[in-house]
């Protein structure tokens, strides 16, 4: 949602009146509780009217919830197919990535050409789209290491290729050689064939070539290297890149400190709805580091950013309505907010709560109660096991001087409730 502070009446009548977009809000409110009591039976309800109706972030809700049994729903596979299908349909890149899994597990149990052709489709359309888990999939069928009928063939058509010059077929090469998909691991000639690539203008390998340096896969740690090939896919538009670039201006990194230059290119990613670099750019505006000072567009970032499931964001946001950082001082809605960055796993979040309940804070005391209650209410709510949070890329100088949590006897009951946190978190969490 655009607004972690919906007017729920107007999301409702907005609902009724057969508004697809307002029942996929109305559908969220009911989930998380917010301006509205956590019901989601109803929530389950709305959802549908919005699937139903067409909104393909509702339909692809839908099929994760039949996916994994969440929301009160049983698991039932042909309907999480359908509606994965129906927001494929429309262009929904994670609908399109989990629908040509579906294709790929039936193909790789049966054989069925049919069912190939099928994962090969919707993992070039989310591909196409940027999707890097899709990219890797569907360099995995062209090598013919995906499974099911193995088709040496496309093995060697793909390495013909690349020894041929196609700067794609060697990035999908130097992924397998990366991954050991189809080939035993070989960081050198994964580092080998990123740089074929990147020097044949595929901007994802002069990406990647980059990271190679930055990690030391297949050549020696560099990090002027790393930068050289990074600005050249920057050049190109890739927003991971221009990220990259922006983390080096910031950091100091083979160029001297330029808060100005690192806004720069971190603005050129965040017009790419990059959420992690729309964060970074608004930590610049609320402190007025390298950009002029401007908090109201600080929030409008934070919100972005959050839509994009980056909760380190959501948590800035929740202090910026505590704190009235270019929206009025609100201090109930931001801890409301930062509760729901502590229910999707952020650490940064989690700590502060922890440290404002041990400060003697009746909020942070009763956000964590509320917190312990909706893992309650999600455990009777699925029946499905707890599965492990996805992990999430952090900009390395986040990772610096990060504070250990503090623990404290008379909290104990709060901060075990945290702990549970991340078993709680995957899919479910993206939209309740």
């Amino acid at each position: 949602m655009s607004d972690n502070n919906p007017n729920i009446d107007e999301i409702r009548q907005a609902a009724e009146g057969g508004d697809a977009k307002a029942q996929f809000q109305l559908a969220l409110c009911c989930m998380k509780g917010a301006g509205v009591p956590r019901d989601f039976a109803q929530g389950v309800g709305w959802m549908k009217k919005s699937a139903e109706n067409g909104f393909a972030e509702a339909q692809y809700a839908l099929g994760l919830f039949y996916s994994e049994g969440k929301a009160g729903l049983k698991q039932d596979k042909p309907q999480s197919a359908q509606w994965f299908l129906k927001a494929a349909q429309q262009g929904h890149k994670d609908a399109q990535r989990n629908l040509a899994k579906i294709c790929l597990s039936i193909y790789q149990q049966s054989g069925n050409e049919k069912m190939k052709a099928g994962a090969l489709r919707w993992f070039k359309a989310a591909a196409d789209q940027g999707d890097a888990e899709a990219k890797a999939e569907l360099g995995k069928l062209m090598a013919g290491t995906a499974g099911g009928k193995e088709n040496a063939a496309d093995g060697n058509t793909l390495s013909q290729k690349a020894e041929a010059g196609d700067p794609e077929a060697q990035y999908t090469l130097a992924q397998n050689y990366q991954y050991g998909t189809g080939v035993k691991k070989n960081p050198k000639a994964a580092a080998d064939w990123y740089r074929k690539a990147a020097e044949g203008g595929h901007r994802e390998a002069q990406c990647n070539y980059g990271l190679c340096f930055v990690h030391g896969v297949g050549v020696k740690r560099d990090f002027s290297q790393a930068l050289v090939w990074f600005r050249k896919a920057a050049l190109q538009g890739d927003a991971l890149a221009q990220r990259y670039v922006g983390n080096s201006y910031f950091n100091g990194e083979s160029v001297a400190v330029d808060k100005a230059e690192a806004a720069k290119w971190w603005k050129m990613a965040a017009d790419q709805d990059d959420a992690f670099s729309q964060c970074n750019l608004a930590d610049l505006y609320l402190a007025g580091e390298g950009v002029p000072q401007d908090k109201a567009e600080a929030v409008r970032l934070y919100r972005l950013a959050s839509e994009g499931d980056d909760w380190l964001a959501l948590f800035r946001l929740g202090q910026c309505y505590i704190n009235g950082d270019g929206v009025p001082k609100n201090e109930a809605e931001g801890m409301k907010i930062i509760q729901e960055a502590v229910l999707n796993g952020s650490a940064e979040a989690t700590q502060w709560l922890e440290e404002e309940a041990e400060k003697g804070s009746e909020a942070a005391i009763a956000a964590i109660q509320e917190i312990n209650k909706a893992i309650k209410e999600e455990e009777i709510a699925s029946s499905a096991p707890a599965r492990a949070p996805e992990k999430k890329k952090y900009r390395s100088f986040r990772l610096e001087g990060m504070p250990n949590t503090v623990g404290w006897k008379k909290f104990l009951w709060g901060l075990v409730g945290l702990a549970l946190l991340a078993l709680w978190r995957f899919v479910v969490r993206r939209y309740f």
